[in-house]
């Protein structure tokens, strides 16, 4: 058992020593900012900013104020909002987003809006985004050389992400296949939770920092890794496309089959798809901020969610291997390694919980300090050093996505410390849900019925 432990000390220092190293790596890279250059593309292209919406009565007038502002000065830009008859399942009271948003465009009839609903019950993001695009074929505004742009009706990138990803654009005469725009979760960070259970509101708090850390150690450096060509990464490291953030040309997203409707989640088999077919993404020093769950029961229900995506990276390259490459051989080197990364990245997720909870119980149970010591100090590293570093920066964070006024930046030595210790008990959370997860699908397995995506903000 002293062996285990051991190597268990080993893997969990080693992997925090290696993630906050990218951390930092992130924060440099942000810190840099952007220049928008001078410049007018040769290339005749749109951009639609697609947003999917169900039973989004609280954020949805805000997000068109938003969206309209920063788009306000951007040629050739278009916001649609796709509602869905999935909202009549359910009794929300009042009027329906679909009708919020007739209404608003009725009452600001110059505006660059348009509005779908997807006429069926049985919907995801998937079908609402596809729906959407077909529309708009169908009306004839959209060609192969547009890019589609995905944002959540929680969304907030800063203020001038649509011009430098325009300007992006424009320096490659559009000569760009896919941008991900990375983010935080840091919305409602100072709403988080019940002022008067500061134990549950420092919790949630801790939650909305380690999905911040796991965008931020994780996802960017994974976008920064293959954004070179020609680079060794640029061929075989994985890279994940996101269900916000993202700007893809139309004439890419068809030949990977557009969003994938028979999946939990769309955006992790796209970005699969994408990667194994050849395709790099380009991403920019400026973050999305959106919210993060507002209850623990919530904080459960996405992490089941997410789950799906990273699990399912077998699924996915037998896919490629049988309907997207022109070559069908099951080992072919650059879709096997991605896959392969992939499944890495969904047994981290499981198995860290556990591992976090077995090196802290064990050596109380021997009793021996000694090794509990080493093993406080291994997660910590992992966990709560790495909490503390983004609440240090957090001003650097929301000064490159979007923070409203009255948001707090400065925080004590103390609360600091102690929303960073409680992602100790979040580490160990966050890997519950994956274990639910697996027992579903051996559920869908069985009854052969693909489980529909909770909304995980209700």
């Amino acid at each position: 058992m002293e062996i285990i432990f051991f190597i268990l000390i080993f893997l969990v220092l080693t992997r925090g020593i290696i993630t906050f190293f990218f951390l930092f790596q992130s924060l440099q890279f942000i810190k840099k900012g952007y220049t928008i250059s001078p410049f007018k593309s040769v290339s005749d292209y749109k951009i639609f900013i697609l947003i999917p919406a169900l039973r989004e009565q609280g954020n949805i007038t805000d997000t068109l104020d938003y969206f309209l502002e920063i788009t306000s000065s951007i040629e050739n830009t278009e916001i649609v909002i796709i509602t869905t008859e999935r909202e009549k399942t359910r009794d929300y009271g009042g009027k329906s987003t679909y009708q919020m948003v007739l209404d608003y465009i009725r009452k600001n009839q110059t505006i660059s809006v348009k509005i779908f609903h997807y006429p069926n019950t049985h919907s995801s993001n998937a079908h609402q985004l596809n729906y959407g695009i077909k529309q708009l074929e169908k009306l004839g505004i959209i060609n192969s050389e547009d890019y589609v742009a995905v944002y959540c009706a929680d969304s907030r990138p800063h203020k001038d992400s649509l011009k430098v990803v325009k300007n992006f654009l424009d320096q490659t005469n559009s000569n760009i296949d896919v941008i991900q725009q990375a983010s935080i979760f840091l919305r409602n960070f100072d709403f988080l939770g019940n002022n008067k259970n500061i134990l549950l509101q420092s919790l949630l708090k801790a939650s909305a920092i380690m999905q911040t850390r796991f965008s931020l150690a994780h996802e960017l450096p994974r976008l920064l890794r293959q954004r070179e060509p020609g680079t060794f990464f640029a061929k075989f490291a994985n890279a994940q496309i996101v269900g916000h953030g993202l700007f893809i040309k139309l004439s890419v997203l068809k030949k990977l089959g557009f969003f994938s409707e028979t999946t939990m989640t769309e955006d992790l088999f796209l970005g699969y798809l994408a990667r194994a077919s050849g395709y790099s993404f380009k991403t920019i020093p400026l973050l999305e901020n959106a919210d993060a769950p507002k209850t623990i029961f919530n904080f459960i229900k996405q992490r089941y969610v997410w789950f799906w995506g990273p699990m399912l990276y077998p699924k996915y390259y037998w896919y490629y291997t049988r309907k997207i490459s022109k070559k069908r051989e099951m080992f072919r080197l650059r879709p096997l390694l991605i896959m392969l990364q992939g499944v890495l990245s969904a047994l981290a997720w499981m198995i860290s919980g556990p591992i976090v909870l077995f090196l802290l119980l064990y050596p109380l149970l021997i009793p021996n300090y000694l090794y509990f010591f080493l093993a406080i100090t291994s997660i910590i590293i992992y966990g709560p050093l790495q909490y503390y570093y983004i609440l240090s920066n957090i001003r650097i964070l929301l000064n490159s996505s979007w923070q409203h006024k009255n948001f707090e930046t400065s925080f004590s030595y103390f609360k600091k410390s102690f929303v960073a210790l409680l992602g100790i008990p979040i580490i160990i959370l966050n890997s519950l849900p994956t274990y639910y997860t697996l027992f579903k699908v051996v559920v869908s397995w069985v009854s052969g019925k693909e489980p529909l995506r909770p909304k995980t903000d209700d």
